[in-house]
C-alpha cells in the first residue's frame, strides 16, 4: 500500500493501480534519463526483470510483475552511445579562516554510466552574492563507462564572510565539458556553507576495528559513504575494508516527531537534526576512565523541525585486549531538558552495511532475538557484522530490505514505524542491499529527569565469533560500564586535539590541523605535579612507514590555540616524496598522538 492524499487535506494507505502508475511513471522517466535510446520495449523489460517478486511467482493479479527497482533495472537497461556523466557526490572540507574570510575545498566525485569521454573539465558558478568561488574550474581528465573520478587533486575553492549565517545554503551550477567526443552538461545543485562550527568526529581504533563516530548523531562517515566527512567508516578487523555505507541515531515519540542524523525523504542528503552543544567538541580519551578508549560527546535533537527538547550524552568504549578488541559500546543518557514530560520515546541505531562497499547487492542477514541482534555477512568474505541492544526494554531488532524502503529516500513516518515496530518485517534469505535497525523504548522522561540506553556494534570472521562477542559484549557492559560513575571533568590534555589532514588522500599539499591546550601538567617535582601555562614547545613531523622522520614541519614554543600546518609533499632536502602511506606525530612535554594520511599521484 502507498500512502497518499486523501480527502479533507488527510493522509491515507491505499493500493491498486492508480497508486502504481505515477511510481512507474516516474521509474520510466528516470530510466529515459539514463538511456534516451532506449526503446519503449527495453524499458519495459528491465522493469519487469528487475521487479522483487511477491505474491504467486510470476505476474498475478494482486501484484503485477511485483515491486519496483530502479537500480537493478538500470543495471538490465543498454548503457547509452553517448558520455551520461552524472555528480556522484560531493563534501566539504575547512581550508582555513581568517577575521575577515573563511575559505573551503568542495570535493566532487562524477560518474559515467555512458560512452567513455576524455579530457572532462568542469566550471563552478554561483549567482548568491553571499560567497565567493576564489577556483571556479576543475580537471577531471578521463571517464570510461561505469568508473568514477574525483577532482581531490584539483578542488574548487569558495570563499565567504565568517559572520555569514550558519547552514547557509548557496545554489551552483555546474557545466561539464568533454573532448572526445564532444560533450556538455550542466546540473544545478544547492550546498550548505558554514555548517555548525562545532561539528566534530573522531575514531576509535584501539582494537581489532577502525570506527568513526561523531557529536551530531551520524557514524562512519568515510569519504566513499552517503555522508562523506573523511572518517574511517567501520574497518572490521582493524587495517581491513569499510565496510559501512551510513550509520546515525534515531529518536522518535510518533510520526510527527523524529529526530536522526540518517538519510532524509529524498534519499540525496542526511537529516542534520542533533546539534552539538557549543563548546563541547568530541573527545577520545585513550587510556579511558572506563575502557581503553573512551569516547563523550553531548549533543541536542534542537536542530529537528519539530524537537523532543532532549539533551544526548553519548558515551563510547572500546577495548584492545584479546577477545574484547572486536566490540564497541555506545550508551546514551536521555536528559529532558523542555518544559513537558517526554511521552513514549524510542532510541534506536540504523546501520547500512555493504560487505563490501563496492558491492552491495549481494549480502544476506539474519537475527537472534536471544541476543537482541540483527546481523550481515557475504558469503564471498569472512565478516560478520552487526548491532545489538544492550538495553532490556527492547523493541525493535528488524533488517531492512533497501531497495523496497531505502531507495528513494527514508521518511520520517518510515523510521518511527521501524523505531517503534510497527513495520515488524521478517526477513527472507535472499541477497540484496540490506540495511538494519535495532531499538530500545518506550522511554517517558519526566522534566529534568534522564534514562539511559546503550548499544554494542561488533564484528567477527564467523557467525559464531560474532555471537560470542556480542554476548561477552553485555557482560562487558554489566560489570565496567554500568557499575562505574565516570567523572569527565578534562583532564589535563582534554582540550588537546590533533585533527584529521585534509584533504586525505591528497595530491599537491595537505592540511595538518591541532589544537595547544591551555593548561598542561609540567613533570612531576619533588612528588607534586604543577600546570604549565603557555607557551608549550611542540613539535610536528612526517615519518615514512619505516619509522623515518621525513620532515619536521614545527619545532618551536607555540600559544595555546587552534593551528594549521600545510605540509607540500617535500622531504628535508625539498624532493617531492613518492605516493603512499605516512604517518605526523605531534609531541608538547606529556602529550604525543600519531595519525595517518596518504598521498597519492
Amino acid at each position: 500500500k502507498v500512502n497518499s492524499t486523501y480527502l479533507n487535506g488527510t493522509y491515507r494507505r491505499m493500493s491498486g493501480t492508480s497508486m502504481a502508475t505515477p511510481f512507474v511513471s516516474g521509474a520510466v522517466a528516470i530510466l529515459r534519463e539514463y538511456n534516451p535510446e532506449a526503446t519503449v520495449e527495453e524499458i519495459k523489460q528491465a522493469l519487469i526483470n528487475s521487479a522483487s517478486d511477491l505474491g504467486p511467482e510470476g505476474e498475478d493479479n494482486s501484484y503485477g510483475w511485483g515491486i519496483i527497482n530502479i537500480k537493478k533495472a538500470m543495471e538490465l537497461l543498454p548503457a547509452p552511445s553517448s558520455p551520461s556523466v552524472y555528480i556522484d557526490s560531493f563534501y566539504l572540507e575547512q581550508k582555513g579562516y581568517t577575521a575577515s574570510v573563511d575559505t573551503v575545498n568542495l570535493y566532487l566525485s562524477l560518474g559515467n554510466w555512458g560512452q567513455d569521454v576524455e579530457g572532462i573539465t568542469v566550471t563552478l558558478l554561483s549567482s548568491d552574492t553571499l560567497i565567493q568561488i576564489s577556483k571556479d574550474i576543475s580537471y577531471l581528465g578521463d571517464i570510461v563507462n561505469g568508473t568514477i573520478v574525483s577532482n581531490i587533486s584539483d578542488p574548487f575553492v569558495i570563499s565567504y564572510d565568517p559572520n555569514l549565517a550558519i547552514n547557509h545554503t548557496a545554489s551552483f551550477s555546474l557545466s561539464i565539458f568533454g573532448d572526445s567526443p564532444n560533450y556538455s552538461r550542466g546540473i544545478e545543485l544547492s550546498i550548505t556553507i558554514n555548517e555548525y562550527s562545532t561539528l566534530s568526529i573522531g575514531d576509535h581504533d584501539i582494537g581489532n576495528f577502525e570506527f568513526t563516530i561523531s557529536n551530531f548523531g551520524s557514524y562512519g562517515l568515510s569519504n566513499w559513504s552517503f555522508n562523506p566527512m573523511g572518517g574511517k567508516g567501520f574497518k572490521y578487523p582493524q587495517g581491513g575494508n569499510n565496510n559501512l555505507y551510513e550509520s546515525a541515531l534515531i529518536l522518535g515519540t510518533g510520526t510527527d516527531q523524529v529526530s536522526d542524523g540518517a538519510r532524509d525523504s529524498t534519499g540525496s542528503k542526511a537529516n542534520k537534526d542533533f546539534k552539538p552543544i557549543p563548546d563541547q567538541n568530541l573527545q577520545i580519551i585513550t587510556p579511558g576512565i572506563v575502557s581503553d578508549q573512551d569516547g563523550i560527546a553531548l549533543f541536542t535533537d534542537s536542530d529537528a523541525l519539530n524537537p523532543m527538547g532532549v539533551k544526548i550524552t553519548q558515551k563510547s568504549f572500546s577495548w584492545d585486549d584479546p577477545g574484547e578488541d572486536s566490540y564497541i559500546i555506545i550508551e546514551y543518557n536521555l536528559e529532558n531538558t523542555g518544559i513537558q514530560s517526554i511521552e513514549g520515546l524510542y532510541i534506536g541505531l540504523f546501520f547500512d552495511w555493504d560487505i563490501p562497499v563496492s558491492s552491495p547487492d549481494d549480502d544476506r542477514v539474519g537475527v537472534d532475538i536471544s541476543l537482541n541482534l540483527t546481523y550481515q555477512y557475504d558469503f564471498k568474505e569472512s565478516v560478520f557484522l552487526g548491532i545489538a541492544s544492550l538495553t532490556d526494554q527492547v523493541k525493535a531488532i528488524q533488517p531492512i530490505d533497501n531497495s523496497l524502503w531505502l531507495y528513494n529516500g527514508f521518511t520520517k513516518e518510515e523510521k518511527y514505524k521501524f523505531l517503534s515496530g510497527e513495520y515488524n518485517l521478517f526477513p527472507d534469505t535472499s541477497a540484496k542491499d540490506w540495511s538494519q535497525i535495532v531499538s530500545a523504548g518506550p522511554f517517558d522522561i519526566p522534566v529534568g529527569q534522564e534514562v539511559k540506553a546503550a548499544f554494542v556494534i561488533a564484528g567477527g570472521r564467523t557467525l559464531e565469533e560474532l555471537k560470542n562477542n556480542v554476548s561477552k559484549s553485555k557482560i562487558k557492559y554489566d560489570q565496567c560500564v554500568t557499575d562505574v560513575e565516570e567523572d569527565y571533568t578534562p583532564n589535563p590534555a582534554a582540550d588537546f586535539h590533533l585533527g584529521q589532514n585534509y584533504p586525505n588522500p591528497f595530491n599537491l599539499s595537505t592540511t595538518i590541523p591541532f589544537t595547544i591546550p591551555s593548561n598542561i601538567p609540567s613533570p612531576p617535582v619533588n612528588g607534586s605535579q604543577s600546570i604549565v601555562h603557555s607557551p608549550i614547545h611542540t613539535t610536528l613531523a612526517i615519518y615514512n612507514v619505516l619509522g623515518q622522520r621525513v620532515k619536521m614541519l614545527l619545532d618551536e614554543n607555540k600559544q595555546p590555540g587552534k593551528y594549521e600546518v600545510v605540509w607540500d609533499g617535500r622531504d628535508e632536502k625539498g624532493n617531492q616524496v613518492s605516493s603512499g602511506i605516512y604517518f605526523y606525530r605531534i609531541e608538547m612535554d606529556e602529550i604525543n598522538e600519531v595519525r595517518k594520511m596518504v598521498l597519492l599521484k
